[in-house]
């Protein structure tokens, strides 16, 4: 199985808004797909990016530097993002929850 099958990245598109939506674990070996993922949503048009990490089950510290990166990246309000157990704990560990634009709830 490809890395691809295993961590799909649900991409859609509604009402100027862009969602990419990981499955699985984030780490050295997927952050790449996320990475490129994100570039091209970048690059597009729409108003917002979400990043739904939901169904992340696992993230490791390049999980958390690609959140940083992406967040410096985006323009003002352009990014969100959408957390899981797993992530909201390695962000409180860490103590970088205030450092990127974490949706409510």
């Amino acid at each position: 199985m490809g890395l691809t099958e295993s961590f799909p990245i649900a991409n859609e598109r509604a009402a100027g808004v862009q969602r990419l939506a990981p499955a699985g674990e984030l780490d050295i070996a997927t952050v790449p797909l996320l990475e490129a993922a994100f570039d091209d949503a970048e690059r597009g048009d729409a108003e917002r990016i979400v990043v739904d990490l939901s169904a992340i089950t696992f993230i490791d510290s390049t999980g958390i530097q690609l959140l940083l990166r992406m967040n410096e990246r985006a323009a003002a309000d352009r990014l969100q993002i959408v957390s899981s157990p797993a992530v909201d704990r390695l962000l409180d560990i860490t103590g970088l929850r205030d450092q990127l634009p974490i949706a409510p709830g």
